[in-house]
């Protein structure tokens, strides 16, 4: 939550599922357990071999990591993520047009942040809710130096423009760009093209109300991928530690562990009882 690695809801990193425990770690020349696209066999032999043009044997370890858009998820084996601990079923973590746990983790200006009930309730840094901390500060009620912390709904503070957004779908969109670049254009004129599809499809996906869009480039440029979010505008403070605490250590300490810090806040998000958003 620290970067804004903004919807990172549409990617699910399975790195941790590919890796051999810690604590047994194998010995030299062996691999970690098989690989997790569909069709893996679970075989004990994890190894793949290349042989070069001259030389003995290379081998090569079977590895199931990477990075899994929320529409690839079914294409894992569902069998080998429970092997390596998983602990729910598959399709909860996404199933196209019903959604799924990639809805939990939600987009802030610069900043992500996770729903942690089923009431709104969001943990975010607490640099990410600086903004409503410091607009709801007075010389005579400072909650930046004092922190602050409802002791009902209704003690809740304005959000002053805080947004959220919460991922709703994602579209392959690379032949909608790329099919229609014109042949033996320059690299600039080809730049400027797929610039202006991006916006052209992003002003379409914003023209249902509450939407906010965005074209993800992903790998350079080789996929086109365009998210659409619900925008939530009437959000609200409900804590934050004080500064000195929730910003203890600064970014001397910031990405290092251990450490000792109150870096968090919450904020709760508010729809109609019909799901509609309004403004605070």
């Amino acid at each position: 939550m620290r970067h804004p690695l903004f919807m990172l809801a549409s990617t699910l990193i399975l790195t941790g599922f590919s890796t051999c425990k810690k604590n047994s770690d194998p010995p030299q020349g062996s691999a970690c357990p098989a690989q997790l696209t569909a069709g893996a066999t679970g075989s004990k032999d994890l190894t793949a071999h290349t042989k070069a043009d001259s030389g003995p044997t290379v081998p090569m370890p079977a590895s199931g990591e990477g990075m899994w858009p929320w529409h690839d998820i079914s294409k894992l084996d569902e069998q080998a993520l429970k092997r390596r601990g998983l602990k729910i079923p598959l399709k909860s973590l996404w199933t196209p047009g019903k959604g799924g746990l990639a809805r939990a983790v939600i987009g802030l200006r610069g900043c992500t942040g996770s729903f942690i009930g089923t009431r709104g309730l969001i943990i975010t840094n607490h640099h990410c809710a600086f903004r409503a901390i410091q607009r709801n500060s007075t010389a005579t009620d400072n909650l930046l130096e004092k922190g602050f912390i409802a002791a009902d709904r209704k003690s809740e503070r304005n959000g002053f423009g805080t947004v959220v957004w919460v991922f709703l779908t994602q579209r392959d969109v690379t032949r909608e760009i790329l099919d229609k670049i014109p042949p033996d254009c320059k690299d600039e004129d080809r730049a400027q093209f797929i610039e202006d599809k991006e916006k052209a499809l992003v002003k379409k996906c914003e023209a249902t109300p509450n939407r906010m869009c965005r074209v993800s480039r992903e790998n350079h440029g080789l996929r086109f991928l365009l998210l659409e979010n619900l925008e939530i505008r009437d959000v609200r403070l409900v804590a934050a530690p004080p500064r000195a605490m929730g910003e203890f250590g600064g970014e001397v300490d910031n990405w290092r562990w251990p450490r000792h810090t109150l870096d968090f806040a919450l904020l709760r998000a508010y729809v109609g009882k019909d799901g509609s958003v309004q403004d605070y």
